[in-house]
């Protein structure tokens, strides 16, 4: 599962979790500017929007009253950041007053996975 469901999951259902953690999560994948789910909305969804709304994490957080503790991280050169929108997740975040969850800037950091 990706950083959305780890997030969407938490936040639908914040008394089954202690924690949630994402690592550059497609923060709002039923945005039009998010190139990472275009094709998958459509398929799953037949372009039904309403109906994949269910499914993206940060209007989830936003409708949360309560979600578990989080920590998400976002590399500062992550090459697909503007696809992934991780300001609507910052403002979700921030709506629901979701002071539990911390969201972190890595530097120097780009979408891969290498930790030296």
């Amino acid at each position: 599962m990706g950083g959305n469901g780890s997030l969407m999951i938490a936040a639908r259902n914040p008394d089954l979790y202690k924690s949630v953690s994402a690592f550059a999560p497609i923060a709002h994948p039923t945005s039009k500017g998010s190139s990472f789910a275009v094709e998958a909305i459509s398929r799953y969804f037949a372009d039904n929007i309403e109906a994949a709304q269910d499914y993206d994490c940060s209007i989830a957080i936003r409708k949360a009253t309560k979600i578990p503790n989080g920590l998400i991280d976002f590399g500062t050169h992550d090459e697909y950041i503007k696809s992934l929108e991780p300001q609507v997740l910052i403002d979700a975040i921030g709506e629901g007053k979701h002071k539990n969850v911390k969201f972190r800037w890595q530097e120097g950091y780009d979408h891969g996975y290498y930790f030296c």
